[in-house]
């Protein structure tokens, strides 16, 4: 299942109204509905501010495979990962061509070279919400998130006795 299309009806509500009064046609609403998942970027990106926003914009790419052991134990429903497969080389190739278009027109449409993440499979990019707007409607683009710090707490088992 989609989580982004299960989502409550009290959460769509909510995104439609960040919407609402905006000067969007619904297509382009529907898209940023479905490729923007944070509701705070969804409002920003509907704004008419022009400072730029860090973001993470993931590409739709040929999904990953990892190959899995079976449990050593008899009662154990866990597997343990083994190795990603390598895309096959049709795979791999439009893969890249992808991430060729996609950072081809993304420099087109910010100005500057984005940097591409390959273990995420997204580029980070600052970009204004206009900008996003246009980047949301592009065929590749799987979701656009904030590029945020996250910040963990760091205990060791001393801390804690």
């Amino acid at each position: 299942m989609n989580l982004r299309h299960a989502r409550p009806q009290a959460v769509r509500d909510q995104e439609t109204a960040c919407l609402e009064g905006r000067d969007l046609n619904n297509s382009t609403a529907r898209t940023l509905r479905e490729k923007i998942s944070d509701n705070e970027l969804l409002q920003v990106v509907t704004q008419d501010v022009a400072k730029p926003i860090s973001v993470l914009i993931e590409i739709d790419l040929p999904k990953r495979r990892v190959k899995l052991a079976p449990s050593r134990t008899q009662n154990s429903s866990q597997r343990t990962l083994v190795r990603i497969i390598p895309l096959t080389p049709a795979e791999e190739s439009e893969a890249n061509a992808r991430v060729s278009q996609m950072k081809e027109s993304l420099e087109r449409t910010l100005g500057v070279s984005p940097r591409w993440l390959s273990s995420s499979r997204s580029f980070v990019a600052k970009a204004t919400p206009q900008q996003l707007q246009e980047i949301a409607m592009f065929e590749h683009v799987k979701a656009i998130w904030p590029n945020t710090q996250r910040t963990f707490s760091h205990t060791t088992m001393r801390d804690e006795q």
